[in-house]
């Protein structure tokens, strides 16, 4: 839900995009047609330039695509991503996450890497040009897979959590959001911001991060930031996500991490997404269209 219809509102908002087709797919018809109509009410509502489409057939939402935005996952998703964490645990394997990294990360992958090759075998027979762009998790081993069996296909895995950063640099550094200048650099989930500075005057914003940083953070409440002061403290680098990503590919992250923020966090994410799903299906029955 969140992914469907945040992927149309983005596109929505883009002028370079404008006067798209999308065409939605996915093998539920009944989320598929409930995706439809929230993001076509949408559409109309803002008067956008888009042609909504929607199939739950594949081979036909591949023909004469351009670009592809693969975002699936197997259900139940909740469930499973509670035993990816916690029977690792039991056998005394602490993972902050389970999600991209260690062996909850590779049951993860058995699970989501079959159908998502399925999908590339589709591409590279009906639109092999095409740019794919991944959002399934776990991305880098989806994407290690994807090459790996179809090296040709045009591929980026992309998870733009560098975003996270717009909640708490701004109050910290004393400065509007659009006055910072990122270079940032990693794999997904797994990456630093290499430079920032002040737009207005030019100078490096990095002393300052450096120097308020490890404290600001670590008192963050609304987030698990332990491990990423940490590691701003320790090495001089800021990194972009949450601890729940970051720290999924270090064995020792849990020593310096808050479990129980990583743990609630994923707690309120599921909540999060099983009550859009009520709402945007209440919204539809009663005509009124949905808000993304």
């Amino acid at each position: 839900m969140i992914f469907g219809s945040g992927a149309v509102a983005n596109i929505m908002d883009s002028e370079v995009l404008e006067g798209s087709t999308i065409c939605l797919h996915d093998i539920n018809a009944k989320s598929l047609e409930l995706m439809y109509q929230a993001c076509q009410s949408a559409i109309d509502e803002k008067k956008s330039n888009i042609t909504l489409e929607s199939t739950i057939n594949r081979l036909d939402a591949l023909r004469n695509a351009t670009f592809i935005i693969n975002s699936i996952e197997i259900t139940p998703r909740f469930d499973f991503m509670e035993m990816d964490y916690s029977i690792p645990l039991k056998f005394g394997c602490k993972q902050v996450s389970g999600e991209n990294g260690g062996p909850g990360g590779l049951f993860h992958s058995l699970r989501v890497i079959p159908p998502i090759l399925k999908i590339c075998e589709d591409i590279q027979k009906v639109c092999p040009n095409a740019f794919i762009i991944n959002f399934s998790n776990p991305m880098s081993r989806v994407c290690l897979a994807i090459k790996r069996k179809f090296p040709s296909l045009r591929l980026v895995g992309l998870c733009h959590e560098i975003m996270f950063c717009k909640h708490y640099l701004p109050p910290m550094l004393g400065t509007p959001y659009s006055n910072l200048e990122f270079k940032a650099g990693g794999l997904n989930h797994f990456g630093v911001i290499l430079e920032i500075k002040y737009r207005d005057t030019g100078e490096d914003a990095y002393p300052d991060i450096r120097k308020r940083g490890p404290e600001y953070i670590r008192n963050i409440q609304l987030w698990d930031t332990n491990l990423t002061a940490f590691i701003l403290e320790k090495y001089g680098y800021l990194p972009y996500t949450y601890d729940s990503h970051y720290g999924e590919y270090m064995r020792w992250a849990w020593d310096f991490s808050d479990i129980e923020k990583i743990r609630n966090f994923w707690k309120g994410y599921a909540e999060k997404s099983i009550k859009k799903g009520i709402r945007l299906e209440r919204q539809i029955r009663k005509g009124k269209g949905a808000k993304i």
